[in-house]
Order: C-alpha cells, then sequence, then structure tokens
C-alpha cells in the first residue's frame, strides 16, 4: 500500500455557500427540529491573514454552524470582496461548497497535495487554528478544506 496524499482520518464538515446565510440556517434547524444557529462573521485580514490564490484578500463572510451526531453543517455567506466564496455563490448559487477534513501539520499536507498538481485557493487563519481550500473539485468532484485546530 502506498502513502497517502492526504494525510487524515476524520471529516470535520459538509459546507454551503449561500446568499442568505439566516435563511439558510433556519431552513436547516427547522428540517432536524433544532434552534437556529447564531451568525458569525470571520476575521479581519490583520487577524485572519486571509490570502486568495497567493495574494492577501481582505474577504470576510457570514457563517453559521449546525453540529449534528456525526458531522457540522457549515452555511457561507460571502462579502463583495474578492474570494473563493464570492467566486463560487457568482459561479453556481447556492451550492455545496467543500468538504473539510482534519489535518495535523497543514503546510505538509498543503505540498503533499501540490506534488499531485493540486493548489490552494484560498487559506487563512481563525481562533485556534487555520484553514486551507484547495483546488480538488476537478479531481474529487468538490473542493477540500483543510483543518488543522491547535
Amino acid at each position: 500500500m502506498s502513502k497517502p496524499i492526504l494525510e487524515t482520518g476524520r471529516i470535520l464538515q459538509i459546507a454551503f455557500i449561500v446568499s442568505d446565510v439566516e435563511a439558510a440556517a433556519a431552513k436547516y434547524a427547522k428540517l432536524f427540529g433544532i434552534d437556529t444557529p447564531p451568525v458569525s462573521v470571520s476575521g479581519a485580514y490583520e487577524d485572519a491573514h486571509t490570502e486568495y490564490w497567493g495574494k492577501p484578500s481582505k474577504a470576510r463572510c457570514k457563517m453559521a454552524f449546525i453540529d449534528l451526531d456525526n458531522i457540522q453543517l457549515e452555511f457561507i455567506e460571502p462579502d463583495e470582496e474578492e474570494s473563493d466564496w464570492k467566486k463560487s455563490l457568482e459561479e453556481k448559487g447556492d451550492c455545496l461548497h467543500h468538504i473539510a477534513f482534519e489535518v495535523k501539520g497543514m503546510k505538509d499536507q498543503i505540498a503533499s497535495l501540490k506534488e499531485t498538481g493540486i493548489e490552494c485557493i484560498q487559506k487563512g487563519d481563525y481562533p485556534g487554528g487555520r484553514y486551507a481550500f484547495m483546488d480538488t473539485e476537478k479531481e474529487y468532484m468538490v473542493k477540500f478544506e483543510l483543518l488543522e485546530n491547535d
């Protein structure tokens, strides 16, 4: 058996890009008979250090999360700054955006994927960790997000 390209054993999230995060979160909350989750806003560039295709980006988004027994659903509403979130919404409308995998050693995981021709689209920090969206849609039918929590 060969060494895996992506070293992980855990999917953490399924995420959707939406034009109205409050409406999407409320719809899913009703589906599961739970309270509508609160909406939060991603950090500013000074905290998030967001990069889009390797360049600094002031992109921010509104987010809501629904925790189910085995996975988290994430709803993301982008702002008007250039980002993968915004591009996805413009090209596809409300849609599935990514599957998030828990990883250790973010830089090594990005490098391993890059060796196979998969580029990092967008990355940044959040309190307690970091994320990276990988350009895996052609190869794996959906984008991957790598999440590394401290």
